[in-house]
Formats: C-alpha cells, sequence, structure tokens
C-alpha cells in the first residue's frame, strides 16, 4: 500500500497542479467579468467588449477543455492576462479621476499653504 501511494504521489501531485491552474484562471476570469459588468461604463466601448469576449471565450474553453494540461491552461491565462490587464488599469485610473475632487490630495491647492497650519501638535512641557 504504501508503495502505491509512491507510485501514484507525482501523477496526484500533478493533478494537484492542474486543478490550482485551472481554479486560478476560472477564478481571475470572474473576476474581471464581474469588474467590466461593474464598470463598464469607465472604459471606450471596444475595450470593454474586447475584455467581455475574451472572458466568455476562456470561460467556454474552460468548460470544453476540462481535462487541459497545465501548460494548456496557463498559456490561457497568459492569454487573458495579456488582454485585459491594460483594460483594467484604464477602468481603474479613470475611476480614480472621477473620485478625486479638483484640488484634493495637493498640499498648497485652492489657496491653502502649508505655513498655515501647524505641523503638529503643540506641546508644552510642564515642570
Amino acid at each position: 500500500m504504501v508503495n502505491e501511494a509512491k507510485q501514484f504521489e507525482k501523477e496526484d501531485g500533478e493533478q494537484r497542479e492542474r486543478v490550482q491552474a485551472r481554479n486560478q484562471l476560472e477564478a481571475y476570469a470572474f473576476q474581471v467579468k464581474q469588474a467590466l459588468d461593474e464598470h463598464a461604463s469607465k472604459l471606450p466601448s471596444e475595450d470593454a467588449t474586447r475584455a467581455k469576449e475574451a472572458v466568455e471565450d476562456t470561460l467556454r474553453w474552460l468548460d470544453s477543455n476540462r481535462l487541459a494540461e497545465k501548460d494548456e491552461i496557463e498559456a490561457k491565462d497568459k492569454e487573458l492576462k495579456s488582454i485585459c490587464q491594460s483594460i483594467l488599469t484604464k477602468m481603474h485610473q479613470s475611476g480614480q479621476q472621477q473620485q478625486q475632487p479638483s484640488g484634493c490630495g495637493n498640499p498648497g491647492s485652492a489657496g491653502f499653504s502649508s505655513n498655515n497650519y501647524p505641523q503638529g501638535p503643540t506641546v508644552e512641557e510642564v515642570d
């Protein structure tokens, strides 16, 4: 029985790595899909469409290739990320610009200089 366990240990490790790669790809695809569903208005329509099509293609591929090897899954993951990362970055930057009102976060903006405010609490020494 111990010999059988040793015999299948390598196969079990490969299977575990394959399942982990598949789960990571599927989780990433669903995260991108959710982000696009919530924030697609922050993107040009062609970028949103391109990313959505890539996600849908990946999910269809996962469904039809349940026995895909780890290398195939990692290649599909790399392909999806190459398409979606720049689009998600644009979406994130667009969201930050919309949330930050003008003058916020810039010291000395809106007519206030840093000299008008103390730099910290005033501490008096008592004898």
